[in-house]
């Protein structure tokens, strides 16, 4: 009997965290599943370590799958080839997950018959103790009502809707010709997104304001080493979803996702400052100025917006680092 959920699993250099990993896998309430790990080419014992467990908890909803190093997008693809479920969940190696994880997912999306089903996640420190320091939080647009993906590409726009992978499960059949970018390092998980919004502009879909994953902040995390180049990735990839919104949705949809380009920009600009880079300073600000004319803002992020434009229209870089962190928490 084929599982009704696959979780895919991407593993590299994983092994500190595959005990917890591992466990929290095998206490998953919900049977019905097949977990895909995909080692990613580890150099360290992640696959024998994976390899053992598996033999020892006879636990057969786990699978191991090895592969040469490729990154996790290819290793998500991976996933994406071999799950046999109705359903898809992602989750990540170093993050904690209580045990209705998969039972909740699938729930909501066999109970509104939906095609993705969002979730709420909680951010906790990289410490033993795993301190909640933050949240990726849809309580202020959960809804007992299906929402439409020109509702969640506005969500986007206003910065209240994201693509971590772990925060949905959706219906398999929306991948079969979809996968992640693996030239694209950054915001892939956005990316694939919007891919399958503009393939199937009528999907049905739900958000939860409920918990069941936790997403560990690592001090060296690769989000924590960005270079200036990695935050223009940012934009590359706005610059592709607006051409793809563009070709399947009404304009004012483009529109409103300038603003999320302004945002990227000002992350580019920010970076730039801390690092020195007058370069990429002088074209990120140009492209800023010229994005903010075109966009279309929500009353939430209007603020900040106007507040970034006063600032870099006077120019004065130094008063520009020391304020530039407080920006995003506005």
């Amino acid at each position: 009997m084929n599982p009704v959920v696959t979780v895919v699993i991407p593993i590299y250099n994983s092994e500190k965290f595959l005990p917890d990993l591992l466990m929290n896998l095998h206490n998953q309430k919900y049977q019905m599943a097949e977990f895909l790990l995909i080692d990613d080419g580890s150099t360290d014992q992640s696959a024998e370590i994976i390899s053992q467990y598996i033999s020892l908890s006879s636990d057969r909803r786990l699978h191991l799958v090895q592969q040469k190093n490729a990154g996790v997008s290819s290793a998500r693809n991976t996933g994406l080839g071999l799950a046999r479920g109705e359903y898809i969940i992602f989750a990540d190696s170093d993050d904690l997950f209580d045990s209705e994880f998969v039972e909740a997912y699938v729930s909501r999306i066999k109970l509104h018959n939906s095609d993705m089903e969002f979730f709420s996640a909680e951010k906790v420190d990289g410490s033993s103790n795993h301190s909640v320091i933050g949240a990726i939080d849809y309580t202020n647009i959960a809804s007992e009502t299906p929402i439409s993906a020109a509702q969640m590409i506005t969500y986007f726009s206003e910065l209240k809707a994201w693509g971590f992978p772990f925060c949905y499960i959706s219906r398999t059949k929306l991948w079969e010709e979809i996968r992640f970018d693996t030239a694209i390092r950054y915001q892939e998980d956005v990316l694939v997104l919007f891919q399958i919004w503009t393939k199937f502009p009528k999907v049905t879909m739900y958000v939860n304001c409920e918990s069941h994953y936790q997403y560990v902040q690592h001090a060296d995390s690769a989000l924590h080493t960005m270079t200036v180049e990695d935050y223009w990735q940012f934009v590359t990839v706005d610059d592709r979803i607006l051409e793809m919104v563009g070709e399947t949705f009404p304009a004012e949809l483009t529109v409103k996702l300038e603003a999320l380009r302004t945002s990227s920009l000002m992350s580019v600009i920010a970076s730039s400052l801390i690092l020195k880079d007058d370069a990429n300073y002088k074209k990120a600000r140009h492209a800023f100025f010229e994005s903010y004319k075109r966009a279309a803002f929500s009353r939430d992020t209007l603020k900040r917006r106007v507040f970034q434009f006063i600032l870099l229209k006077l120019n004065t870089k130094f008063l520009l680092r020391v304020v530039y962190r407080n920006l995003y928490k506005m």
